[in-house]
């Protein structure tokens, strides 16, 4: 009997010091911002990987990539490039997409210096502060280093802050896909980009543009695009009810003056 007590009461103070280090833990995460943040990043969904296939996914489906320029803010020369880069074969498509998770996957996240926060790679918007720069590399890196593929473990706001600095060296140093010439390559990256960057710069719809189509949301809506989608069903059915509306308007106008003219016999 008192083995049984004895055991029972190591068990209930083996119990009391696991309750003990959990909230300890847990306090120190949440006075340690950059393990709070840490947290975060490696939670949020969607990951950069299913983003990348989802953009595969949306040029495939369109068969050209310039198609989707005209759901990105651009200005006319950039459509224009756009529209000559563009790749159709949903093979070479494939090569590109692999060649960016590629580069992402063994992207070595440099440390952050003083003239890094004035280059031409990072945007204002694009800024990070220094603390979510350098929780963001250690964890980019450490991925990386143990042949872990950050895009399966992290989101666009890590992206957000890396993609800049790797488009910078893809530009340099093009990964070479036969069929393709280094352009139409870069295009590619640079059209993902601009879809990383329209999303990311905020969700809230301008005045006149609740009706455009937003390729961004298909790749980083937490819903893997559905609400896009299904919104933009909607706006195509009420354009074509709209259309039936008119044509039967037509269809019903009295002939005019003009009209019964052209039918009397002269």
């Amino acid at each position: 009997g008192e083995r049984n007590d004895h055991t029972a009461s190591l068990r209930s103070q083996d119990m009391s010091d696991f309750h003990t280090i959990a909230a300890n833990a847990s306090s120190n995460a949440m006075n340690n911002p950059a393990e709070a943040l840490a947290k975060v990043l490696t939670s949020e969904t969607p990951k950069i990987d299913s983003g990348v296939k989802s953009y595969l996914s949306l040029l495939a489906a369109r068969g050209v990539t310039h198609n989707s320029s005209n759901n990105i803010v651009l200005s006319s020369a950039e459509t224009r490039r756009n529209e000559t880069l563009a790749i159709a074969d949903p093979v070479l498509l494939l090569k590109c997409t692999r060649a960016l998770l590629g580069a992402i996957n063994s992207f070595n996240v440099p440390e952050r210096g003083a003239s890094d926060k004035s280059s031409t790679g990072m945007q204002e918007q694009e800024q990070s502060s220094d603390l979510e720069y350098n929780v963001i590399r250690i964890l980019w890196n450490n991925f990386v280093t143990q042949r872990q593929k950050p895009s399966k473990f992290l989101g666009r706001t890590s992206l957000l802050v890396v993609f800049p600095i790797l488009l910078q060296e893809l530009r340099t140093n093009v990964p070479k896909i036969p069929g393709l010439s280094d352009d139409q390559i870069i295009n590619f990256f640079e059209v993902f980009s601009q879809l990383l960057r329209s999303y990311s710069e905020g969700d809230e719809t301008k005045d006149g543009e609740g009706n455009k189509d937003d390729d961004s949301k298909l790749l980083w809506c937490t819903d893997g695009g559905a609400d896009e989608l299904s919104r933009r069903r909607a706006r195509r059915k009420d354009a074509a009810d709209k259309r039936k509306e008119y044509m039967v308007a037509d269809d019903e106008q009295p002939p005019t003056i003009n009209d019964e003219e052209s039918f009397a016999i002269n």
